[in-house]
């Protein structure tokens, strides 16, 4: 299924970052949000609430989308891990 259309105010960047809690963990969430959001954001206004920008653009097309929304998700979720990660081998020093 197609992701659904998260309505004009949803596709704003500042509530991407929002939603995904960026930088709210760690900061290091904070820099994968701002490459992940704007790229979501343009996305959506490329692309219109069904998906289609009419042109038949590859980028449009609902698999990738979708796969897209997810992916945001879990990579939040990733590179917190990856910090933490990090954090405990550094600590090991």
């Amino acid at each position: 299924g197609w992701p659904a259309y998260p309505g004009s105010n949803g596709i704003r960047s500042s509530v991407c970052q929002k939603k995904l809690g960026c930088g709210s963990k760690n900061l290091a969430s904070l820099g994968v949000c701002k490459a992940f959001c704007p790229g979501r954001k343009r996305f959506w206004q490329k692309c219109g609430k069904n998906g289609s920008s009419g042109k038949g653009s590859r980028i449009c097309n609902p698999v990738p989308a979708h796969a897209v929304e997810k992916a945001g998700k879990g990579l939040i979720k990733v590179t917190d891990m990856a910090v933490a990660a990090i954090a405990k081998y550094a600590g090991k020093k």
